[in-house]
């Protein structure tokens, strides 16, 4: 049995960012009986850069327990995880967000609305 891999990532949702470092990790199910797309586990953890729309979001699931907090899960919009180095493009320079304000403040110090993933051509 071969151990877990953790992954870097930057989750996505409409082409906008909302966390600019994920740890992805991937741990290996060796159960008897699984189809090969089911062996293996996937967690997410949202280390950093976490726009604050989404932390709420987040945190309104972390609250509840049970149904209620799958069901809160289920309602979020849906978010793309795209790993580091699976881009052919120079990476996206995310923006800082600091507090609970809506602003953000990218780390050039200019004023500019959340970093937009880059067209594929």
């Amino acid at each position: 049995m071969s151990g877990a891999r953790v992954l870097p990532a930057t989750a996505y949702r409409d082409g906008t960012v909302v966390c600019d470092r994920v740890l992805v990790t991937v741990i290996p199910d060796e159960r008897l009986g699984l189809a090969p797309r089911e062996r293996r586990q996937m967690t997410a953890r949202f280390v950093h850069g976490i726009e604050p729309g989404f932390r709420s979001q987040l945190m309104q699931v972390l609250h509840r327990r049970g149904a209620r907090s799958r069901r809160l899960a289920e309602a979020l919009d849906p978010i793309e995880l795209e790993l580091d180095g699976s881009r052919p493009s120079p990476p996206v320079s995310s923006p800082r967000w600091s507090g609970t304000s809506r602003s953000s403040t990218p780390t050039s110090g200019s004023a500019s609305s959340p970093a937009k993933r880059p067209r594929q051509p």
